[in-house]
């Protein structure tokens, strides 16, 4: 068993918050409790690589189900959802966002220690394997992500191409020209469909999830396609021409 365990835990009430954060720290998790969305965007940036997020859904200022689903699609992170309201419904919507497990409040300390440790033994054999398919057979030796537009292929650092279909080539080439900086999403939008209303808007969400998802597949990592809150999208990792 591993001792160290990065936590970050969210959650509104400060008194639970502490009492929490108190007895997992005791047993071996390194805590950084925040009260609200906002700070767990901004724990995120901080660069801190935690393993385990412990979200509550009730939160003030945004629903819990937005920063597991962010979490997911963001980050290697296992999450674990807390919540007073158990329900089938928030259960099901819950295991939507890509949360790893759901406990209903009141909680005992023991079940989530053990729960932490299970999701923290989750995000370590995840990110083994992707450093292992570094050295995969047959991979091509290359750091930095390349996009060759002519043969519409998106290639990974170390890892077989991944074939795109005309939206996700043209996402990807929006992600190449603006470099480390976060592309607007209505310039996506506009770019891809010529127009910005409500069907092109879930047109390009579904752009989004299936070029995640291919290079999840494909790479055994999340993909460096981040959300940036309140503005669109960015590609976290150099992409470049052939």
């Amino acid at each position: 068993m591993n001792d160290f365990m990065p936590v970050l835990l969210v959650e509104d009430d400060g008194d639970l918050r502490e009492a929490l954060g108190e007895y997992l720290a005791i047993h071996g998790c390194a805590v950084t409790g925040v009260g609200c969305g906002m700070e767990f965007y901004k724990a995120l940036a901080s660069g801190t690589r935690f393993h385990v997020a412990i979200i509550d859904l009730g939160l003030p200022d945004q629903n819990g189900h937005v920063l597991a689903e962010y979490a997911r699609n963001n980050t290697p992170m296992s999450v674990v959802i807390i919540t007073a309201n158990d329900t089938l419904a928030n259960r099901v919507q819950t295991y939507g966002t890509g949360a790893d497990l759901f406990i209903a409040k009141p909680i005992d300390s023991s079940e989530l220690l053990a729960a932490v440790r299970a999701m923290d033994g989750r995000f370590r054999e995840r990110t083994s394997a992707s450093e292992a398919s570094d050295g995969r057979s047959g991979a091509s030796i290359r750091d930095f992500w390349q996009l060759d537009e002519a043969r519409r292929r998106l290639l990974p650092p170390n890892a077989r191409p991944i074939e795109l279909n005309p939206h996700e080539a043209l996402v990807c080439e929006v992600f190449r020209e603006a470099g480390p900086t976060d592309v607007d999403r209505r310039l996506l939008v506009e770019r891809l469909f010529g127009r910005n209303d409500g069907s092109a808007q879930r047109a390009l969400d579904n752009v989004m999830r299936r070029l995640r998802q291919k290079i999840t597949e494909n790479t055994g990592a999340p993909a460096p396609i981040l959300t940036a809150y309140g503005i669109g999208y960015r590609f976290s990792e150099p992409l470049r021409s052939p």
